[in-house]
């Protein structure tokens, strides 16, 4: 879960916040025997005008420290202090708010088909990326290559939403050339130069037509009599949805710039 994430964060963070406050403790002055310029700590008794004479700053705006007068911190430290301490509340707030929010899942495939029996064309792969509400199957982006004698054949791209594929040289983009199908990777390993006129090349088509469409759909298939080594990994991530990151800094940025004013105009 989010909040046990968080956990470590949140110690971390008191403990500096504490050492801070410690620390500013410490450096401050201790009680004064008489009236003294709580700038420079200066005694003023008897002064005719109020201006420090030690410091030059004015008595009216600095102020007076007396023998029993309490010394707060200063805007700074105060500033110092709030900045500290407010990520605590901002993260244990936040992760309670993110595991209560309806969760967004990612799903990442990839399959690596090795090289086909036929021998017309080398190792392909195939990578689907798909994201959506948790407890769905997300719907994913599929791509597909292969190795040629000379490089790589064209990507053929599958849109997992309304199963229509396009193609993508590296050079040019082609979208919108219709539905998905066999005939399709057909068409897409004869842009590549492969034979499909093979009986065998046509049965690995089909093969390659159906794991995509698993892929794309969010369903599994078993080994491949005709890519032998083929190999499969997938990967699913829960998360809070995309827009709640942003929102939660933009909060909480607005929360410390508002406190960091306060303490600032605050008097001593």
């Amino acid at each position: 879960m989010v909040v046990s994430a968080v956990f470590p964060t949140l110690v971390v963070i008191a403990a500096v916040g504490v050492l801070a406050v410690v620390v500013m403790r410490a450096s401050r002055r201790g009680p004064v025997a008489e009236p003294s310029c709580a700038a420079c700590g200066y005694a003023v008794r008897g002064l005719e005008k109020l201006i420090c004479p030690e410091c030059g700053s004015d008595l009216r705006l600095v102020g007076i420290t007396t023998p029993h007068a309490r010394t707060r911190m200063s805007p700074v430290g105060r500033a110092l202090l709030w900045t500290m301490l407010l990520p605590i509340p901002a993260l244990s707030l936040s992760a309670v708010i993110s595991d209560a929010l309806p969760a967004h899942s990612t799903r990442e495939q990839r399959i690596d088909m090795g090289k086909p029996q036929s021998g017309a064309y080398g190792s392909v792969v195939i990578f689907g990326y798909g994201s959506g509400p948790s407890g769905s199957v997300p719907v994913a982006t599929v791509t597909m290559r292969f190795s040629t004698a000379t490089g790589l054949s064209p990507t053929l791209l599958i849109n997992g939403l309304d199963l229509t594929f396009e193609l993508d040289d590296g050079r040019q983009r082609t979208p919108g050339l219709g539905e998905f199908s066999q005939d399709a990777v057909i068409a897409w390993m004869s842009t590549a130069g492969v034979d499909t006129g093979d009986p065998a090349v046509a049965q690995e088509a089909e093969d390659l037509y159906e794991r995509t469409l698993a892929v794309a759909l969010g369903g599994s298939a078993g080994p491949s009599p005709h890519f032998p080594g083929t190999t499969s990994s997938s990967f699913r991530r829960r998360s809070p949805p995309p827009w709640f990151a942003p929102t939660a800094i933009l909060f909480w940025l607005l929360i410390w710039v508002g406190g960091i004013v306060v303490t600032l105009r605050r008097r001593s």
